[in-house]
């Protein structure tokens, strides 16, 4: 596995990425302008629930990504096994449902109906996690083939036949079924042989293995219902959620990590990540720094309603910078465990390596998360106006992801022992904050916020062309790092059109 090139699988995800900014926008512009922030919260809602109907693949998830990547041959068994994570995924989920629905004012019928999302989740990551062992990219143009589909899915359903949310909850189950197929397809040879029901013994009986770590991602997922249960309502959700699809921008730079985790489990040399992180800082500055200029301009963009949620676009940012950055080292320090091929490992061997340290940290963090706004929002609830309520959720999921971002650059700098190319980097944010800084006075005194999309969208791209622009040129100037990248990927396409 040691022939996966991270930096060149990593800059496909990333491109892929950026185009898929643009048709998400697209399809997020069709799915905001055209419900309304009860449909929009209620479409929130189902995203947090359906977090605990597709936990179960964490279980073959987990173990078709490292065993893929060591040439284990499980690929067959894991997409037959679906069946098994699928039906236990649509029992939580509608448990989930039925124990919701009566504390809250959402239509239980769209509830019941997005279930068929479900399984087509399920079986989506699965294939996306033997393509992402195999070939990383091959999992980025399964994502890319979902992304294009959704837009004309969602102007059919959603706009033209006016089916509201159930448009939305039929756009997507469609476009994920579309890149399922496209992804077995391109998987073909990887599915060969017979399925043996002795690694499926296997998962179940390592289940803890693959699960615990998902008990953070369950709470992470659990703020918007306990947000909705306290309030009583999801029209307060629909804000949170809009702001949230500009600050996702952010995460968009730890794309070029994904290839990194398979390549050191495969056996790649540790070096790998010092290129690859500084690679993510420097995609990292710029979309930062987008988010936040733009924050109320995408906000119009996507309804102009939610134009008040401006400030919580500025906390999710940075939120979603700590997470994602997290997450990176997370993958770096998981990627040279070797626990679990040891034949003879303990429970105790499990306990104490990274596959559980750094899980059980994330627990900690999501569970004092919970814990704080809960807290919060039941002594403010009746002396705060409803954005501020909002606000104050942004702030505080902000400022829980800090401390867990802190220790792991800490646990990734002691366990590898390299150094970072600090100059680089150095460079990468003094050049995003003059750069962007003048683009934002630029933004100030010249950007019309008509709420027309044919007015604003094009202004919109205009400015961030332009800002785009100076930090690529002026990095490419004064930094060898950019310049080898930006020619690699120059003679990538060269060779491949002469290929």
């Amino acid at each position: 596995m040691s022939n996966i090139r991270v930096t060149y699988s990593g800059l496909i995800s990333f491109a892929i990425t950026l185009v898929t900014v643009f048709t998400g926008l697209g399809f997020m512009i069709i799915v905001t302008r055209i419900l309304s922030t009860q449909e929009y919260g209620t479409w929130g809602l189902i995203n947090s629930l359906l977090a605990y109907g597709v936990i179960f693949v964490a279980i073959p998830g987990f173990w078709l990504l490292r065993e893929t990547a060591r040439e284990l041959k499980s690929e067959k068994t894991g997409v037959a096994s679906s069946v098994i994570w699928s039906a236990l995924g649509i029992l939580i989920y509608l448990l989930m449902v039925i124990t919701l629905t009566p504390q809250t004012d959402v239509d239980l019928t769209i509830l019941l109906f997005a279930v068929i999302l479900v399984p087509a989740n399920i079986l989506q990551r699965i294939i996306s996690a033997i393509n992402l062992g195999w070939k990383p990219q091959l999992s980025s143009y399964g994502i890319l083939v979902s992304e294009i589909l959704k837009v004309p899915l969602a102007l059919l359903f959603v706009y033209y036949m006016d089916f509201g949310i159930m448009g939305v909850i039929i756009s997507l189950f469609l476009a994920m079924l579309s890149s399922t197929v496209f992804q077995i397809i391109i998987a073909r040879e990887r599915l060969q042989g017979c399925i043996k029901f002795s690694i499926i013994k296997k998962w179940f009986k390592l289940s803890w293995v693959a699960m615990y770590p998902k008990i953070s991602f369950l709470l992470y997922n659990s703020d918007v219902l306990i947000f909705t249960i306290i309030t009583g309502t999801v029209e307060l959700v629909a804000y949170y959620i809009a702001a949230l699809v500009i600050a996702n921008i952010v995460s968009y730079s730890a794309e070029i990590a994904t290839s990194v985790s398979p390549k050191l489990l495969g056996g790649g040399k540790e070096t790998v990540i010092i290129k690859n992180l500084t690679y993510a800082i420097y995609f990292a500055a710029p979309l930062l720094s987008l988010s936040i200029i733009f924050s109320e301009a995408g906000l119009i963009v996507l309804n102009p309603v939610y134009k008040a949620a401006a400030l919580v676009v500025v906390f999710l940012s940075f939120r979603m910078l700590f997470r994602s950055f997290g997450g990176i080292f997370e993958s770096y320090l998981v990627g040279v465990e070797t626990v679990d091929i040891k034949k003879n490992a303990t429970i105790n061997d499990y306990l104490k390596s990274k596959l559980f340290t750094i899980p059980t940290f994330r627990i900690i963090q999501y569970s004092v998360y919970l814990l704080i706004l809960s807290i919060v929002l039941i002594s403010t609830i009746s002396i705060m106006s409803e954005i501020e309520l909002v606000i104050i959720w942004s702030v505080i999921s902000m400022i829980i992801h800090l401390p867990l971002f802190i220790y792991l650059i800490l646990k990734v700098r002691n366990t590898f022992e390299i150094k970072f190319e600090t100059m680089s980097v150095l460079k990468y944010i003094i050049v995003g904050f003059c750069t962007f800084g003048f683009l934002s006075l630029l933004v100030d005194k010249f950007l019309i916020l008509s709420e027309k999309l044919v007015e604003i969208i094009p202004n919109i791209l205009l400015f961030v062309s332009i800002g785009i622009g100076l930090y690529v040129l002026i990095t490419y100037i004064i930094d060898s790092n950019v310049k080898n990248l930006l020619n690699g990927i120059v003679e990538e396409f060269a060779r491949r059109k002469r290929g």
